[in-house]
């Protein structure tokens, strides 16, 4: 009976510790495609920008 509670504790353990990982790596892929959006458009901006710019000149 002991031996299946401590397995069934490690296996707990493990398991929680394997969900704070997915926890992380989602965080940290929220944070990547927030940047990515940001960047897309301030790089959308630029463009904007450059045609108005290009505009104005001619």
């Amino acid at each position: 009976m002991l031996f299946s509670v401590s397995s069934f504790s490690s296996i707990l353990s493990c398991f929680v510790a394997f969900l704070l990982a997915v926890r992380k790596i989602i965080h940290q892929l929220m944070a990547l495609s927030s940047f990515a959006s940001i960047l897309s458009d301030s790089i959308f901006r630029m463009k904007k920008v450059k045609s108005i710019y290009q505009s104005v000149g001619r």
